[in-house]
């Protein structure tokens, strides 16, 4: 009950109380306190807060603040509208919290007309004291819960104490105090939704005792930034701001120091809280009653002055005044005032003072009574209103008369003849009426203003300024200035208030109730281009400074002028404004006081004027300028054209055409396609609509848009659909664009307009000045547009104009008459009358005898590029009114003595402008429309000073502000800030300041020299630099005179940033600064309220050093220190010498002394863990009670293991299985791979994942002791560990000594110890061989750090070279080297060097000693082992003596592995894999594996920013350059050797085809051969490869002998060597054989299909099938040689004489005769030398096996020969074909039975019978009779000798040899003992003795026989083995086919029979 809200309602009367006994009034109930107790920061404040009433639709009736210093009960009165049922009252306790009343039902009784549903919170009459204002202040300090004022180093919520004199203005955030807007600014955000709104309450000022100097309270709705100004008082000698934000709570600012002239001798303190008690609070200050009774008195003076009759005092009643006193009616409480006294007799007779609103000739009729308001007898006011001049007359002021007033007087004030005063009334109580207040209320009526009254209101200002025209102010103090943003204007009263860096001066706000004091801007309004006002803003005088005036720009104002009116001064006008948007939903409004407290609604709806509205309705009624475009400056045509006519390119056109964009891109693609699109769519039909002054203006008629005219970047299109049947209209035209029956394209087009002016300037929205100033000419084109058709004129105000705007004024005057001609003219204005015509003016020229002359015309009609002077036209069927558009050329200097003087170099000249409706004439110029006239300066020629800049808006040069600078060279259009590195501190500036070397800024636009700060990493310094302060160096102090830091301190030098150090450059906390929470606190703040204002759109992340960089003067922010880079680590006492660590993530970086966890911040590079911690994965980790295990489980399986190795490794090589032998070798492949990647490691190589994990996986294999965790098991002792890691592989071979000890002594007896013992140490230190030594070697593996020293690359703690651990270490290793690894090494290269002598002698102890090192690898590649070796320790020692320089580390091992594989891959050494599987075979996998080790090498390469030693790499790459050189001139000379002297060189080339006389070909060779001893070449042995083929043919060869068989000219090959020897005019030789036959002409033409299908392999080579046909041709028809060969002689003879035929017959063409050939003669005294010969029997007509016959026979001769004995007169061997088949022609029977005399007994003494088979053999009767002959011989069989010569010479001498069957043959067995009989097959035998040949075949071959034995005979031959002579093979594969011939054949020489034993005839011809 203490804190509930209880309405009581009595008749109208409602208010609402607090506390159950303020509403019954028993003293029994509580009432809720009214505390303002300050002390202790405001705990023991008590009160409301605020008190508030809704009606029963939740809407908010009345609101009200409370003070706490009120009285209890806390109250509100409050009125209750029409139509409200029920209330409730809510209250909120500043101490508990928020309550609700009952609700209570209300009649319509308790209703109160005029009252209205809403809340008004403003202040009192009266004001507030200042010491309600100090409660206020405590009860923010009790709300923040704190003895002090939080600060904000984001400063958004700081308040800032401006000072301008003794006037103080207080804003909140930073923001609001910065020039270029940046900063943060406080919001003030009113909403219903409890989590948005957000504002500041209050703002006050407490001087140095902490008594509070000024303080006002805000509401949600006002204006940001939250402002507030205050005279400064005397007595104040430092001010500090503090603010209230409703969320955040309390802030305070810096206190600020006064100066004797910040302050006010007359300037009090003030207090402004909206906390009205007991009232209902719609009053206004009591100030501005006063303000305003005090300007009626002034204006008095002013009036009393300018009268005949001088009073210093109000008139006062009279007869003359009767017509101008205010009369008060008293009627029981109501009271009122009328003004005239007929208002208050209410007789006809008698006067009434006249209200009227004409707004005619400039207010001049305007009459109307300003202001009224009632004095008591006390002079205090107590009531006063302002009335408007649309209200009727009698003005009426109603007011209530308080309690204990005695008498009234009434005051008005007449616009045009000043204060009256009436008669003073002594009232009685019975017209005084209880809680009438004495004060007064200045607001707006509950109907509102109407515009019309408010426009009709303004002419008043017009009235009282005397003219047509309102003033501009040069000092800009009264100057509006109308600012848009998006729909919203604001009018602002000083240039101050519009400049972005508060420069300027503001028009004060400065209320009093002194005449001479009382200063303040009345009113602000903006009108239209039309002169229609807009908006207007009735201002009191206590309103703030700036005076403002915001309002929406409503829809159909195309520009707005902002106008004020200072009640001293008059009436000012500013700068026209083009808008550019509107808010569809607002409206005209007027913000204007016509009512009082007391005061009736004047009216049912708002009042208007009479006369205004007809002006209106008469605008309307013609054509409305606001709703039509200014043609001056742009035309609108549109363009139809069926839709069915838009294809699909045309459409992307289109498309093209009406995208959007501002870019000059975008006005070049508009222009392209405009002149693509338009000529298309016109052929489609399309045609454009609009007037035909635009039409001809645009040059739409020709398709080419008349650039000369418009500015094409203002051209943009639309595209639209219209539906069939519907309409669509051009700008200004009536005709309807429509189709009835299809749809239409319609493009609306808007083409900006120029006029082919450069420059021009909107005067109004329809009135336009163009014009272009030729400046070396001095001569300014000008067109003049409007929309008028009448006159048009300006007035060139120079800068040296002095006074009225139409004082002395040059004008110009344009239009064009009725005969359509342009008329231009040049006058004078004396004054605002009509300007004269120079022509006449006297005296403004003399003539060449010094006679005085008249003026002169000095305007020119110009045509300009639309090619006339002078233009009308209509915007309209109406024409009213229309467009003109005048050009004209003015010089800047005429000879008139009145002519303005136009400027050269002056940046801007002003000019006036009006226009008129209609022409003037030679009598009159009719005076220009009231909306048509004013003021502005156009830009001129823009030159300014070097540091100004030329402002488009202030048209004048502007010095540039601190960070900003401009040469005179730049562009004159704005400053430029200054560039990083620089900084300007000053204004003006030409040039801007450079920082000190090395030093920089964070941004651009530096304006202090202290924004300098050491650079960050730049491209010419990747590190950056730190600073240094220089205090000490130079020996100056630290801190200046005033106790701030020296320059010298944050001004010193730049040093380089050290290497692994990253130095980030600008600012920072300190190190001590990072430790303070305070510091870091601040930080925090400003980065939260930053990340804020950043959330709506912005990015990046906020640091110290951002906060630093905001707040350079912090003390805790200096320099920012070099900062670790990760992978790198200092030391806290040295920071500055800098480690690089080997396991990056060891080293996070940062500040200096950061290791990562558990890692020891004193070690060097952090390497080293500290106790009880262990090393994994580069990270150390705490021990824990299972983290011994890896080592223990470790140390068991290398116990087990060296017994596994050692039984393997000593397994004989007989004994393992191929497969086990091949998984072992690939496994040790595998493994050596690994070790060499983990030797990788140790190089100073960046290595990344998944690399970096695989060496660290290798790493287990090379004894790295930290795998096995063993931090854990010994203390980090770095020697400590370092000879453990050397011990274990000398501990490994102690224990494997005493497995095979045990072995031998348990288990096998037998095993040789000391061999067993020697291999398995020998393969354990091949195995682990790189391990051992880089363990050996790792003091010697440092790696560089950026502070110069080095560390092991094993043990970064240890410094090379200066610790002492390091000694002991380097020590250790090279022992344990010397003892270990030389006697290994040492015995390998024994062993290899031993290794063929250990086989030879069979040593084989001593040989399995090695066994280790030989089994892997092939016999003949047994020295690999040895090899491997040595590339490993290569492959060790690189890292050693190429230190620091990891270029040359990457290329030597690179060099070493690509070496070594190259050897290998070359030898193939390692033991093949039985199975042939590529992939399974160790050459394959050992070559595979070393060049994926070279490509990790590679790649780690191209991941590591080399600090490289260039004199290394350079040598090595001279050497590569050197090496590829010398290859380069060896390839080229051996290239041009071979061109000029080819090798080798063929004298005969022969093409042949391989299946048809491969043999005869090899033959014919070999003849050629060892005829000329020349070389030849035979294409059989290089067929795979064409190009060497036809290389050789075209530059190796002599002759090309083709040796034609049926398929020779049909292969591909031969063709193709045929072609090449045809184009190279090779020599051809073409021998034909029997089997050969011409192309026929059908097949020559038709070449494709004559050649073998794979004849498409000479395309690749650029022959054609007619290049083939003609080579044939010439082949054919024109060879050198064409030899026919034929079978007139058998045996190899006809080889013979082809080849002597063609050695003899060069360039002929005859066919090799018979009778030409000489027969060898056999007789039988030579018969003996065919005893023990060996006989080759081939079948004689088969040239292929004849030629394979004498192929053999070269062959195995001479090896026959050489086995003969010294007897060199036998004859080796026998070749049966080169018998003649004698007949009896030739010799008779008797010769041809010796014949088969002679055949059986060479066969039956031959030691050897080789039968060659064929194609034919078994039907070849020769063949036939040697095989059975030598088989029966051979199996003893005798027949009659008589008839076996009988039939055999049948055979022999039969013409059908084949066919005629041959009888048996009987020859004594006994002489066949020891004869070998060798089949061999040729490549076309495919026929083996079948059923069929034995039953139809033989038995016609073999006659007199049954055919069982001759069967068995053949089946017997065809069982032994036969041998292969393949002639289509290569003539090595001949020769090893021939020598295993000859192993088959007997190597002893059988006895020969006499010629008398063989009973010879005396002389046989025989052919061999």
């Amino acid at each position: 009950e203490k804190h509930s809200p209880y309405i009581v309602v009595d008749g109208t009367v409602a208010k609402a109380v607090v506390g159950r006994g303020a509403a019954t009034g028993d003293p029994g109930d509580p009432i809720h306190p009214m505390s303002d107790d300050t002390s202790l920061f405001g705990v023991n404040m008590h009160y409301i807060e605020s008190i508030w009433v809704e009606d029963q639709n939740g809407e908010i009736i009345a609101f009200r603040l409370l003070s706490p210093s009120e009285e209890s009960p806390a109250t509100m009165f409050f009125d209750i509208p029409v139509g409200t049922t029920s209330v409730t009252a809510y209250e909120f306790c500043n101490k508990h919290g928020l309550f609700q009343g009952p609700t209570v039902t209300v009649s319509a009784a308790n209703a109160k007309v005029g009252a209205r549903a809403g809340c008004s919170v403003q202040q009192c009459v009266e004001g507030t004291v200042v010491s309600t204002c100090e409660s206020f202040t405590a009860e923010f300090f009790r709300r923040d819960d704190s003895d002090a004022a939080k600060t904000d180093p984001a400063l958004k919520h700081t308040p800032f104490v401006l000072l301008n004199g003794s006037t103080a203005t207080i804003v909140v955030g930073e923001g609001a105090t910065t020039t270029d807007g940046s900063g943060l600014i406080h919001p003030m955000s009113p909403s219903d939704d409890e989590n948005i709104v957000h504002w500041i309450n209050s703002i006050w000022v407490k001087d140095q005792t902490g008594a509070v100097v000024a303080m006002r309270e805000f509401l949600p709705t006002d204006a940001g930034p939250a402002t507030y100004t205050f005279q400064v008082p005397s007595t104040a000698t430092s001010l500090t701001a503090f603010e209230y934000c409703n969320k955040h709570g309390l802030f305070a600012g810096d206190e600020i120091t006064l100066a004797a002239g910040d302050k006010s001798a007359s300037a009090a303190p003030v207090c402004e809280l909206m906390d009205c008690p007991d009232e209902i609070p719609r009053y206004a200050r009591e100030a501005d009653c006063l303000a305003y009774v005090a300007e009626a008195k002034r204006r008095q003076v002013e009036f009393n002055a300018n009268s005949p009759d001088v009073y210093g005092t109000p008139y006062t009643l009279g007869a003359n005044n009767e017509k101008h006193s205010p009369y008060i009616v008293l009627d029981g409480l109501v009271a009122k005032v009328v003004v005239g006294r007929g208002a208050a007799t209410g007789d006809a007779a008698d006067p009434i003072h006249p209200m009227t609103d004409n707004p005619a000739n400039y207010g001049a009729d305007l009459h109307y009574i300003e202001s009224i308001w009632v004095e008591d007898q006390n002079g205090e006011i107590l009531s006063f209103r302002s009335l408007s001049p649309s209200e009727s007359s009698p003005a009426t002021m109603y007011f209530d008369i308080p309690v204990g007033t005695t008498s009234v007087t009434a005051y008005e004030f007449c616009n045009k003849h000043g204060l009256f005063q009436g008669p003073t009334v002594t009232v009685t109580p019975d017209n005084t009426r209880l809680g009438a207040r004495t004060g007064c209320s200045v607001q707006q009526c509950v109907e509102g203003t109407g515009v019309s009254t408010c426009q009709a209101f303004t002419a008043e200002f017009w009235r009282r300024e005397g003219s047509a025209t309102a003033k501009s102010d040069s000092a800009r103090k009264h100057e509006p200035f109308l600012l848009l943003n998006g729909t919203t204007a604001t009018i602002v009263v000083g240039e101050g208030a519009a400049s972005a860096d508060g420069s300027g001066l503001i028009h004060p706000m400065a209320p009093s109730d002194d005449p001479n004091t009382v200063h303040w801007i009345s009113h602000i309004f903006a009108r239209d281009e039309m002169g229609n006002l807009v908006a207007l803003c009735e201002l009191l005088p206590t309103h703030p400074a700036p005076a403002s005036c915001t309002f929406e720009v409503p829809p159909g104002v195309l520009s707005l002028r902002p106008f004020e009116f200072c009640n001293k001064h008059g009436l000012y006008v500013g700068q026209t404004v083009t808008v550019l948007q509107s808010n569809p939903s607002s409206q005209r409004s007027c913000v204007k006081r016509e009512c009082s407290e007391a005061q009736p609604s004047l009216s049912s709806s708002a009042l208007t004027s009479v006369a205004v509205d007809n002006i209106l309705d008469s605008q309307e009624q013609s054509v409305n300028r606001i709703s039509t475009i200014n043609m001056c400056l742009e035309h609108r045509a549109t363009f139809s054209v069926l839709k069915s006519a838009i294809t699909d390119n045309v459409q992307d056109f289109l498309d093209r055409l009406v995208l959007p964009g501002d870019a000059a891109s975008d006005t070049e693609r508009r222009l392209f396609v405009f002149d693509v699109l338009m000529p298309i769519l016109k052929e489609r039909g399309g045609q454009w609509h609009g007037l035909p002054e635009v039409i001809e203006h645009l040059g739409l008629d020709s398709d080419k848009l008349r650039t000369d005219l418009t500015d094409v970047d203002l051209m943009r299109f639309t595209a639209r659909i219209l539906p069939a049947g519907a309409e669509a209209f051009a700008d200004g035209v009536d005709d309807a664009i429509k189709n009835d029956g299809e749809e239409l394209l319609i493009i609306e087009a808007s083409f900006g307009m120029n006029w082919g002016y450069p420059m021009h300037k909107a005067l109004g929205a329809h009135y336009t000045f163009f014009y272009n100033p030729d400046f070396e000419n001095q001569v300014v084109s000008v067109a003049m547009c409007a929309k008028t058709l009448g006159w048009m004129g300006i007035g060139w105000l120079t800068p040296d104009h002095i006074g009225h705007y139409m004082n002395y004024t040059d004008m110009n005057v344009v239009f064009v008459n009725d005969a359509g001609e342009a008329v231009v003219q040049d006058r004078f204005a004396f004054r605002t009358e009509e300007p004269v015509r120079d022509e006449r003016l006297p005296n403004q020229r003399v003539d060449a005898s010094g006679n005085a002359l008249s003026g002169h015309n000095d305007l020119t009609p110009y045509s300009g590029a639309l090619g006339t002077p002078g233009k009308e036209w209509c915007p309209d069927s109406k024409c009213e009114p229309g467009f003109t558009l005048v050009q004209f050329q003015r010089p800047f200097r005429t000879n008139d003595t009145w002519d303005a003087r136009l400027p050269v170099l002056g940046p801007k000249i002003g000019l006036i402008f009006a226009f008129a409706t209609v022409d003037p004439t030679d009598l009159e110029m009719v005076e220009h429309i009231m909306s048509s006239a004013g003021y502005h300066d156009i830009v001129w020629n823009k030159q300014c000073e070097a540091g100004t800049y030329f402002n488009d808006d202030r048209v004048e040069c502007i010095s540039c502000d601190p960070g900003y600078f401009r040469p005179e060279t730049a562009p004159v259009s704005k400053c430029l800030q200054c560039l990083k590195g620089s900084y300007q501190d000053e204004t003006g500036s030409s040039q801007c300041k450079q920082c000190k070397a090395h030093f920089t800024t964070a941004g651009i636009g530096a304006t202090q020299e202290r924004e300098c700060s050491c650079s960050g990493p730049t491209v010419d310094n990747l590190y950056g630099w730190y600073h240094v302060p220089t205090c000490g160096t130079l020996g100056l102090p630290e801190v200046d005179s005033e106790g701030d830091p020296a320059s010298c301190t944050y001004l010193g030098e730049c040093r380089e940033c050290p290497e692994g150090m990253t130095c980030a450059g600008g600012w920072d906390l300190t190190a001590e600064a990072k430790l303070n929470e305070t510091a870091v606190q601040r930080v925090t703040d400003y980065c939260t309220s930053v990340d804020g204002a950043l959330a709506s759109g912005g990015t990046g992340s906020c640091s110290s050093m951002d906060f630093c960089s905001e707040f350079l003067g912090d003390s805790d922010c200096m320099h920012s220190r070099p900062m670790l880079k990760e992978g790198f680590s200092s030391r806290v006492d040295d920071p500055l010498r800098v480690f690089m660590c080997w396991e990056p993530k060891q080293c996070p970086g940062g500040e200096p002394g950061t290791c990562a966890p558990f890692h020891d911040t004193t070690a060097v590079a952090c390497a080293a863990c500290v106790e009880n911690a262990y090393l994994e994965d580069g990270n150390c980790k705490a021990c824990e009670g299972i983290s011994i295990l890896p080592f223990v489980a470790v140390v068991i399986a290398g116990c087990f293991g060296a017994g596994l190795f050692s039984h393997f490794v000593n397994k004989q090589v007989f004994m393992r299985v191929g497969a086990s032998t091949t998984a072992g070798i690939l496994a040790g492949t595998m493994f050596s791979a690994m070790q060499t990647l983990s030797t990788f490691a140790s190089l100073e190589v960046n290595w990344i994942q998944p690399m970096k994990g695989f060496m660290k996986a290798a790493s287990v294999l090379s004894f790295d002791l930290e795998v096995v965790r063993i931090g854990c098991v010994m203390a980090p002792n770095a020697v400590t560990r370092f000879t453990a890691r050397i011990a274990v592989l000398p501990l490994t071979a102690m224990w494997i000594c005493i497995i095979l000890f045990m072995k031998k002594t348990f288990w096998n007896p037998k095993l040789v110890l000391n061999v067993d013992v020697s291999n398995a140490i020998g393969g354990l230190f091949s195995l682990f061989f790189i391990p051992i030594v880089l363990a050996f070697l790792a003091p010697f593996i440092c790696y560089q750090h950026p502070a110069g020293v080095s560390s092991m690359m094993s043990a970064p703690t240890i410094l090379c070279g200066e610790d002492e651990d390091h000694s002991s270490m380097v020590v250790i290793g090279a022992l344990a080297f010397v003892l270990l690894a030389v006697p290994f090494i040492s015995g390998v290269a024994w062993g290899t060097y031993k290794y063929r002598t250990l086989v030879l002698n069979q040593d084989a102890d001593n040989f399995n000693r090695f066994r280790f090192l030989f089994v892997r690898f092939r016999a003949d590649g047994y020295w690999y082992g040895g090899c491997l070796i040595f590339r490993n320790l290569l492959v060790c020692i690189v890292p050693i003596f190429t230190d620091n320089d990891p270029a040359l580390q990457v290329i030597l091992l690179c060099s070493v592995l690509i070496i070594f594989m190259l050897v290998q891959t070359w030898n193939k050494p390692w033991r093949p894999d039985p199975s042939g599987i590529p992939f399974l075979d160790a050459n394959f996998s050992d070559a595979a594996l070393t060049s994926g080790l070279v490509v990790l090498l590679v790649s780690g390469a191209l991941c590591t920013d080399f600090r490289t030693n260039q004199a290394s790499v350079q040598m090595v790459g001279m050497i590569v350059l050197i090496m590829f050189a010398v290859i380069i001139l060896a390839t080229g000379g051996y290239a041009l050797r071979e061109r000029l002297m080819p090798r080798p060189y063929y004298t005969w080339f022969i093409t042949h085809h391989k299946g048809g006389a491969a043999a005869q070909a090899r033959y014919v060779k070999s003849l050629l051969s060892m005829k000329t001893g020349k070389k030849v070449f035979i294409d059989s042995d290089d067929l795979q490869d064409l190009d060497t083929l036809f290389d050789t043919v075209r530059v190796r060869t002599d002759v090309l002998v083709v040796y034609a068989t049926a398929e020779t000219l049909k292969r591909p090959w031969c063709a193709g060597e045929i072609v090449v020897a045809s184009r190279t005019k090779t020599h051809l030789v073409l021998v034909r054989t029997p089997s050969f036959t011409d192309p026929s002409a059908e097949e020559m033409a038709n070449i494709a299909e004559y050649l073998d299908p794979s004849r498409t392999i000479l395309t690749g080579y650029g022959i054609s099938t007619e290049d083939v046909a003609a080579s044939y041709e010439h082949l054919l028809r024109s060879s050198d040689v064409r030899v026919f060969v034929q079978n007139v002689v058998p045996g190899l003879g006809k080889f013979t004489e082809l080849v002597d035929f063609v050695l003899s017959k060069r360039h002929t063409h005859e066919t090799a005769p018979a009778d030409k050939l000489d027969p060898v003669l056999l007789t039988q005294d030579s018969l003996a030398s065919l005893n023990g010969t060996v006989v080759l029997s081939t079948d004689p007509a088969d040239d292929e096996a004849t030629a394979a016959a004498g192929i053999l026979s070269s062959l195995i001769s001479p090896e026959l020969k050489a086995n003969q004995g010294p007897d060199t007169s036998l004859k080796p061997l026998c070749i049966t074909v080169d018998y003649h088949n004698l007949n009896d022609k030739t010799f008779g029977s008797a010769g041809s039975e010796q014949v088969v005399d002679l055949l059986c007994t060479v066969i039956a003494n031959a030691r050897a019978v080789l039968v060659l088979l064929s194609k034919n053999t078994l039907r070849s009767p020769t063949q036939v009779v040697v095989v059975m002959e030598a088989m029966m011989l051979a199996q003893n069989m005798m027949a009659e000798k008589s008839a076996t010569k009988a039939s055999l010479t049948k055979t022999l001498t039969s013409s059908e040899s084949a066919e005629v069957p041959v009888a048996k043959s009987l020859t004594s067995a006994s002489q066949a003992e020891g004869q070998a009989i060798i089949p061999i097959t040729l490549p076309s035998f495919d026929e083996f003795p079948t059923s069929k040949y034995y039953e139809d075949v033989l038995p016609h071959l073999w006659l007199g026989s049954e055919g069982t034995e001759e069967r068995a005979a053949v089946q017997t031959f065809f069982k032994r083995i036969a041998m292969q002579f393949g002639t289509h093979g290569s003539e090595t594969m001949l020769a090893a086919q021939a020598g295993d011939i000859l192993k088959r054949i007997p190597k002893k020489m059988k006895k020969s029979k006499t010629s008398t034993e063989m009973n010879l005839p005396s002389r046989w011809q025989i052919n061999i």
